[in-house]
């Protein structure tokens, strides 16, 4: 929202308290005149009931003697009705003040409604990706770990957040956080905002270095004395599979199928029943001629999901061959 139609809602705001505050006042001041009114009413209404009683005695005494039955109907007092409480006027005027200030107020929120001043879905997450992202700045509020700010940057990369992202690792590094999860997180994480940007040689240089790195690190702790040793009882990180997987469809993108197959080579050995990886490497396979290669993929992949309409297309394909 910009400054201008803040600066009109505040004003509209300042000018609905004073509206109230004038209706207070107003209604004060209607209020005392009504007491007033009301006591002055009250004193002359008791002397003309004074001065009424007194002559009624006088008309008693002087036809009691004509007729005494008679006299005793006339000075029966009659029955008044119950007024309602709307007939009073003190009443309706704090009715009508009330009414008012619903009205105003009502008013007030309808509008900052309207300007963006107040927001009702703020702070809502209303997919999965926005969940995503809100859990992982949870993550970051309990504890500031590379993996976090990782995790928090690809959220961000999932909404289309691509400058909050990019704000969310530059911090992540300048904190020095130690890899304590020993996945390379932010720069695989810069990897995945160059490739949703379409840059895609720097995607690949970033891929490159996580793939390299995780490597790296996992030769040197699976061939120390360490113990417990974290890379014999867990393996490689899942990062760098899925940065295998990234690469090879890069390298697809610039037709390099060699290179494309090595890489879903290295993908697959990290997801072994992944159908769609299968699918992935039979069509690389048919590029570069290999039929049955090829042949022996997409029959992988159906075994793990019969009815898949890609698998079942390449197959197809790579017969008709």
């Amino acid at each position: 929202m910009s400054s201008s139609t803040a600066r009109a809602v505040l004003a509209f705001f300042v000018l609905f308290v004073q509206y109230d505050c004038l209706l207070l006042v107003v209604s004060s001041g209607t209020i005392n005149r009504l007491e007033e009114n009301r006591t002055i009413g009250g004193a002359m209404s008791t002397e003309h009931k004074h001065n009424k009683l007194d002559q009624d005695a006088q008309d008693f005494a002087d036809t009691h003697k004509e007729n005494q039955q008679d006299a005793l109907v006339k000075t029966a007092a009659p029955s008044r009705k119950k007024q309602s409480v709307f007939s009073d006027s003190y009443i309706r005027f704090l009715m009508l003040v009330a009414a008012l200030t619903v009205i105003g107020g009502l008013l007030t929120i309808i509008f900052a409604m309207y300007n963006g001043v107040l927001n009702l879905e703020a702070g809502r997450a209303t997919t999965a990706e926005e969940f995503a992202m809100k859990r992982a700045e949870a993550f970051i509020g309990v504890e500031e770990t590379a993996e976090n700010y990782g995790r928090l940057a690809r959220a961000q990369i999932a909404n289309n957040r691509f400058i909050e992202a990019e704000e969310t690792i530059t911090l992540g590094r300048s904190l020095n956080l130690p890899d304590e999860e020993r996945n390379q997180a932010l720069e695989y994480a810069a990897a995945v905002l160059a490739q949703a940007r379409g840059d895609y040689d720097v995607a690949i240089e970033r891929y490159e270095n996580v793939m390299r790195q995780l490597r790296e690190d996992f030769d040197r702790a699976y061939n120390s004395d360490i113990s417990p040793n974290w890379a014999r009882a867990f393996g490689m990180h899942p990062n760098y599979y899925d940065s295998a997987f990234f690469l090879a469809w890069l390298y697809g993108e610039q037709g390099d199928f060699e290179r494309k197959l090595e890489l879903l080579d290295t993908a697959i050995s990290g997801n072994p029943t992944a159908a769609d990886l299968f699918v992935d490497r039979g069509n690389t396979k048919l590029e570069l001629g290999d039929i049955e290669g090829a042949i022996a993929d997409f029959n992988e992949a159906l075994r793990f999901i019969p009815d898949d309409e890609e698998a079942l297309a390449g197959l197809q394909r790579a017969e008709g061959n």
